[in-house]
């Protein structure tokens, strides 16, 4: 189980007791605990012994070292941690000091409530950045559980998520947060099979008509698992919509049309194409040319977008050549 830090941390480092005291009371009321260190030394020391920094606040001019060797040296131990730097020069600070690694470079004798609202970005963003990191675990976690129930299914989430971002550029849409939705909703977009039985999801048999609409349901559980994770609201288009077809015999809300989700249509284009052309284990993979006619026929039918359709389809002989 991960571990969850109670409070906040800085380390402050200066050689003025004065500045180290009123950086202090200033990150107090930003809710964040402040280790202080008067020397380069010190600093070293607390950076090589704390377990949780969640940022580095430091001099530039200190006796006997720069505050830029400091800001390496940090940097080399934990490369994620957010760095200001404070200096009376900062016309001669500044630059070896963003080179060193720092985000900021804070002029002395500087205004308190520039610097906290400083620090509440700064950590704003930090907090951010480890939600998104989170979510990115846990996208992970959920694939690889899929995975583990059912290795036929191995890397089809991963290839579905790249061929629809591969589909979307060629179809000339260019929306950089769909583009991503629609990535991460392919890796998810079979998460809810997690749920269907072994007897189901492994048989070597043709399903029956009762077994199949257990399979039926993996979209709405699927998107029962996500609804509340952090980085795919987007995605939840694809993990639920995947399955709806444009003559409304799709699954499950028998949506048609328009009301079908752009990505959730192209996802679904995909999804057919690598199912039919991956092993399952009632069947032999088929031959890309004939998966292909398929597609057409189902566009041709009304139940793909014919335009999606032919843009795949000469995406896939282009991959083929």
């Amino acid at each position: 189980m991960k571990e969850i830090k109670s409070q906040r941390v800085a380390l402050v480092v200066d050689d003025d007791i004065e500045i180290l005291g009123l950086l202090s009371s200033l990150l107090i009321g930003e809710k964040v605990k402040s280790l202080c260190a008067k020397s380069a030394e010190q600093a070293i020391e607390i950076l090589k012994s704390s377990k949780y920094l969640d940022l580095l606040i430091v001099d530039y001019f200190l006796p006997g070292k720069n505050g830029a060797k400091i800001i390496e040296f940090a940097k080399g131990l934990k490369p994620n941690l957010p760095i200001i730097a404070i200096s009376g020069s900062p016309e001669e600070a500044g630059l070896p000091s963003l080179m060193a690694g720092a985000i900021f470079v804070l002029r002395k004798p500087f205004d308190g409530l520039e610097f906290t609202m400083m620090v509440r970005n700064i950590l704003s963003l930090t907090e951010a950045y480890d939600r998104l990191k989170d979510a990115d675990s846990i996208i992970e976690v959920l694939e690889l559980a899929l995975e583990a129930r059912d290795s036929y299914t191995e890397g089809h989430g991963k290839r579905v998520a790249e061929l629809s971002v591969d589909l979307y550029d060629a179809l000339g849409l260019n929306d950089r947060e769909q583009k991503a939705a629609l990535f991460v909703g392919g890796i998810l977009h079979d998460v809810g099979k997690i749920g269907i039985p072994d007897s189901i999801l492994k048989s070597p048999e043709k399903l029956s008509k009762e077994e199949y609409e257990e399979i039926k349901k993996h979209p709405r559980v699927g998107f029962d698992i996500c609804q509340n994770l952090t980085k795919v609201e987007g995605a939840l288009d694809v993990v639920l919509y995947h399955h709806e077809r444009l003559d409304g015999s799709g699954y499950p809300e028998k949506l048609a049309d328009g009301d079908i989700p752009l990505l959730a249509q192209i996802a679904g284009i995909v999804d057919v194409y690598d199912a039919l052309t991956s092993k399952r284990t009632y069947r032999d993979q088929m031959e890309p040319k004939k998966a292909l006619d398929i597609l057409k026929k189902d566009a041709d039918d009304g139940k793909l977008n014919k335009i999606f359709v032919d843009t795949f389809i000469d995406l896939i002989l282009e991959k083929t050549k």
